[in-house]
């Protein structure tokens, strides 16, 4: 249980990161006008993705099938990567 704590310690810090950048680089892609609009479009997704991840979590109650299903898109995202950069 210790290791998964410090793994879980150690996605936290790095999502830090994640969100800055992630949140510079869309703002980056956009003009002055449409940055607000951007930012709130982007959140929305996040949104989307908290509202599937409860309801994966009151369909499914034990916690590591909940880990495991949501780790299977990051899965499937690797195994794409690996297959188109061959």
């Amino acid at each position: 249980m210790s290791f998964f704590t410090f793994l879980r310690f150690c996605a936290g810090a790095a999502i830090t990161g994640l969100f800055v950048g992630h949140y510079v680089y869309i703002l980056e892609l956009v003009g002055c006008s449409y940055r607000t609009l951007a930012g709130k479009v982007q959140d929305v997704f996040w949104v989307i993705g908290a509202c599937i991840t409860v309801m994966t979590a009151y369909l499914v109650r034990d916690w590591r099938q909940v880990l495991l299903i949501g780790s299977i898109p990051a899965g499937l995202f690797y195994l794409l990567w690996r297959w188109v950069c061959k």
